[in-house]
């Protein structure tokens, strides 16, 4: 958290937000084959969910 840059808040509209995000392991980063990152769909005020998550799978 302290090492990544700010990308997070409020993404209403067309919103383009840029950045580093960095990720720390319990094991060598060296033998990670692949990498799942889920993104939290879209909630309204009222956290009634507006959209579904969107799912990223990286293969290294």
């Amino acid at each position: 958290m302290f090492i990544s840059d700010s990308v997070g808040g409020d993404f209403i509209g067309q919103v383009v937000k840029n950045g580093d995000v960095h990720f720390l392991f319990e094991e060598d980063a060296k033998r990670l084959t692949n990498f799942k990152l889920v993104v939290g769909g879209a909630h309204d005020a009222d956290f009634n969910k507006l959209s579904e998550d969107l799912n990223f799978e990286l293969e290294f």
